[in-house]
């Protein structure tokens, strides 16, 4: 299928390739070398190295979010363990203040209050 011209702005197109067969002209990729015995053994160290780096690096991880969750789970018992100790302090000092309250009252029994008064009159 032949090409359109370009347009009068642009420059002139290349003409597309000639294949004259059906392979490609262009060269092969080059093959890639083995490397030697050291080297291999030098790269596979290195790669058991990154992995015992992830490897570390993600149990690390892990301990500090445990240790985060473990540190919030204490404060919220201390908070609460703090709140209750107060409720309950505050319910023994209501306790002890109606219990002034009702010794300081006038309960005194009734005939020790008519003995009571009638020496005054």
């Amino acid at each position: 299928m032949p090409l359109h011209p370009a347009p009068p702005s642009l420059p002139h197109r290349p003409p597309p390739p000639t294949t004259s067969s059906s392979t490609t002209t262009t060269a092969a990729p080059a093959k890639k070398c083995r490397p030697n015995i050291r080297r291999r053994k030098q790269l596979c160290r290195a790669r058991e190295e990154a992995q015992a780096q992830a490897q570390a690096q993600a149990q690390e991880q892990v301990q500090t979010r445990a240790q985060t969750r473990a540190q919030t789970w204490a404060q919220i018992v201390a908070a609460a363990a703090a709140e209750a100790a107060a409720e309950q302090e505050q319910g023994r000092k209501e306790e002890e203040d109606e219990d002034e309250e009702e010794s300081t009252g006038r309960e005194v029994p009734e005939a020790i209050w008519r003995w009571m008064t009638f020496w005054r009159e």
